[in-house]
């Protein structure tokens, strides 16, 4: 590769696809760190607390939040801590985006207890209200709505999908609020009962149990969950595409963007995962 006139020149055709390509994936990975960094400091500072109604009535949700339920891996629920373990749960906070998991701060009303069972219908009920908004979400919105935050993408809505697997499996942490060793902290797995969309049933065999709830480490959680990841995305391979957030904005401006920084290949406009192949 060399610079000539201002402009590019290779040496072969494989010299300027990598060319390319490295522009391609430093771009998208500053602009989805742009987008990814905003939502963790935000949540950070308002993170999701629900306090659940006698009869596990879900209160009014902000719908930048529901929304935020769509892509993720599993959700991770943190009942019976109240507010406290909102405050001082920040290691779990950024070991639940790190994962890709959507973390929610439970607490029964007038101070009861909450076992694995009333967890699963809260979430039941928590699916069931994005459901009922979600067809609003690409419909220009007044503040009103969110009363909150406000990170909902109202430009790209068809992108948001709940995953099977997020329906299908739950992890609930029972925190202990000065926990040494975190990630030997122990969790359960918990099974709801919903398969639809799977490529398999989860099954815990592997683990050595065959019931509906386990308890494991949360490291072991991890590990566990990863591999039903995997597991669907070899079995649905374009069925969750990774794409930018609206962050990336004009598609005709990036590309113009682009080329000011080298890029010599066609128009940026196809979804930022066929960008690249990220597999090389």
């Amino acid at each position: 590769m060399r610079l000539r006139d201002g402009k590019f020149t290779f040496l072969t055709l494989e010299d300027e696809t990598a060319h390319n390509a490295a522009i391609l994936g430093s771009f998208r990975k500053n602009r989805e760190w742009l987008h990814r960094s905003r939502i963790e400091r935000t949540w950070s500072q308002e993170p999701l607390f629900i306090k659940l109604t006698p009869t596990l009535k879900i209160p009014f949700i902000t719908w930048d939040h529901l929304q935020d339920f769509c892509n993720r891996g599993v959700a991770i629920y943190a009942p019976n801590n109240g507010r406290f373990g909102c405050r001082n749960m920040k290691w779990l906070e950024d070991y639940a985006y790190e994962n890709w998991w959507k973390l929610v701060f439970l607490e029964a009303a007038e101070g009861g207890q909450m076992d694995t069972d009333d967890v699963v219908a809260a979430h039941g009920k928590l699916l069931a209200r994005l459901s009922k908004c979600q067809p609003w979400f690409g419909w220009p919105l007044s503040i009103s709505k969110f009363d909150g935050p406000c990170i909902l993408d109202q430009q790209q809505p068809e992108q948001y999908k709940v995953k099977p697997l997020y329906r299908a499996l739950v992890i609930v942490a029972d925190i202990k609020p000065r926990s040494e060793d975190k990630e030997k902290m122990v969790v359960k797995l918990v099974r709801t009962g919903i398969t639809a969309g799977l490529s398999a049933p989860v099954s815990f065999a592997e683990l050595g149990m065959d019931k509906d709830v386990v308890s494991v480490t949360l490291e072991e959680a991890l590990n566990f969950v990863v591999k039903l990841e995997d597991r669907e995305e070899a079995a649905f391979p374009k069925l969750y595409p990774t794409v930018l957030h609206n962050q990336l904005g004009r598609l005709s401006y990036w590309t113009g963007f682009s080329r000011r920084e080298g890029y010599t290949g066609g128009p940026l406009d196809t979804p930022s995962s066929e960008w690249i192949n990220e597999d090389a």
